[in-house]
């Protein structure tokens, strides 16, 4: 949603995003940023905010401006009762290592 502006998002919007974005030009590199993903169920913090979250959702992608695939997470943050998608620089995991 925050790639696109709109306020939903579903099966439309995500094919149209797919098609504007092409084919991924390097599996390697996709299979690569999905493997060191952060899994969902993970506890993060949201930085700049004073809030942790819950992954519940990864997607790793390749934007049409991007030289490489990053994961974009879906992260639950119960104290403000919303949703919202994060880049892997606005979050970050609480506690050990994985």
């Amino acid at each position: 949603m925050r790639r696109t502006g709109l306020d939903h998002y579903g099966p439309l919007v995500r094919h149209a995003l797919a098609r504007a974005e092409g084919p991924v030009r390097c599996p390697v590199a996709l299979a690569q940023a999905a493997r060191l993903a952060l899994p969902p169920g993970t506890t993060v913090a949201l930085l700049g905010e004073p809030h942790s979250g819950t992954v519940t959702h990864v997607v790793v992608c390749l934007a049409h401006e991007d030289l490489y695939p990053a994961p974009w997470y879906v992260v639950a943050c119960e104290p403000l009762g919303v949703c919202r998608a994060h880049g892997a620089d606005e979050i970050e995991p609480v506690g050990p290592e994985r």
